[in-house]
């Protein structure tokens, strides 16, 4: 990172982590071209997840090549007579894995829907009996997580 008076604690960059809604996942396919995607990421652990149907184009890149990273703004802010903005951003990499255990699946489901929807985890699973089979689970196990920010002086 060039501007190290930007950069973030580990701490405050897995706290935004643990708070985006959205990210782009950045995957390669077998010759190295790139491929970015939006997903609603969500964390357990030292792990983001994020789910998806069982086949496409992110799918087939992490089989293989299971080195991704993972990008997402914060917050920003513009500001116009400044010629800046004002933002906290963060940046992983790891490398992706899928959840084929149908119980580990189901519990990190929940882990979804607790962190996007309600914590009624009774009805989590009615609703995801019958989407199970088409939905996929993937995993980043992180190894790198840095952020930049550049926000007001309090």
């Amino acid at each position: 990172m060039r501007r190290k008076d930007r950069a973030l604690t580990e701490e405050r960059a897995r706290e935004i982590l643990e708070q985006v809604s959205f990210a782009t996942l950045m995957t390669a396919d077998e010759s190295g071209q790139p491929y970015g995607v939006p997903i609603n990421p969500f964390v357990d652990e030292n792990c983001v997840y994020f789910h998806c149907a069982t086949e496409g184009r992110k799918l087939d890149n992490i089989k293989s090549n299971p080195k991704v990273s993972l990008s997402a703004v914060f917050q920003e802010k513009v500001i116009k007579e400044k010629y800046s903005v004002h933002y906290e951003s963060i940046y992983i990499e790891g490398k992706a894995f899928f959840v084929e255990d149908m119980e580990e699946k189901v519990r990190i489901l929940k882990v979804l829907c607790n962190r996007y929807i309600s914590k009624d985890e009774t009805a989590h699973v009615e609703y995801m009996k019958p989407h199970l089979a088409h939905t996929t689970i993937c995993g980043i196990a992180i190894d790198h997580i840095s952020g930049k920010g550049n926000l007001p002086k309090k």
